[in-house]
């Protein structure tokens, strides 16, 4: 009585890609989560997260917004370990997107060049206008990307892992 079964976790190795990340999320929890905590906090079946712990099987990817929203993770890492992405070809969703070309900006040449306040000049444009375009997106309910990943998960169950145009919400950034 009161008494919880404990877990049987293989060796870290031993899960998939995508299995990792949801594994690693549980054993950083203090205390850490067992798998059907896990399923509860993330408001998922307990027997998805054992398929997805002991098989190869991703889900679909609004799903996968999810579960990265629920854990404070980027959308392109799930995306990428879930082989809907490539790190070379990833998908972002719109936050992961401002993230990835603002640090992209950062880093070129012609950006290192810039005294120290055109640089805050251009990061501050920057800021204000992804800023601008969030409060827009808030404003009109949009700030969900389930409309973009509802969208890839028909091409999943069609046989593709995504499709050949960029949607509003789930964007690809070269």
């Amino acid at each position: 009585k009161g008494i919880h079964a404990m877990a049987r976790w293989r060796p870290f190795e031993d899960y998939s890609p995508f299995a990792r990340i949801l594994v690693q999320y549980m054993w950083e929890q203090r205390p850490p989560l067992l798998p059907n905590q896990f399923a509860h906090r993330m408001g998922v079946r307990k027997q998805q997260v054992s398929t997805w712990l002991n098989t190869d099987a991703i889900p679909a990817p609004s799903v996968l917004v999810r579960l990265a929203r629920g854990m404070g993770r980027p959308v392109s890492e799930l995306f990428i370990a879930a082989e809907y992405a490539t790190a070379d070809d990833p998908l972002f969703d719109v936050e992961d997107a401002w993230t990835h070309i603002l640090a992209r900006i950062q880093e070129a040449p012609e950006f290192l060049t810039l005294a120290e306040p055109q640089q805050i000049l251009v990061v501050g444009v920057l800021h204000a206008a992804h800023m601008r375009e969030r409060n827009e997106r808030s404003a009109s309910g949009a700030e969900n990307a389930g409309d973009a990943a509802d969208a890839l998960d028909q091409h999943a169950e069609d046989g593709a892992n995504g499709g050949d145009e960029p949607s509003e919400r789930i964007v690809n950034v070269p």
